[in-house]
């Protein structure tokens, strides 16, 4: 039972991760604090 907990950790990891990961490219000054003209 824990395994199936741990892939859905993973899986929920890994999708939040890359919700995130579109939100930088979308608009960095909320993810990091800077302004989106120094977007790294």
């Amino acid at each position: 039972m824990k395994k199936i907990f741990a892939i859905f950790g993973i899986l929920a990891v890994a999708v939040s991760f890359a919700v995130a990961q579109i939100t930088v490219d979308g608009n960095p000054s909320d993810w990091t604090g800077t302004p989106p003209t120094t977007d790294n």
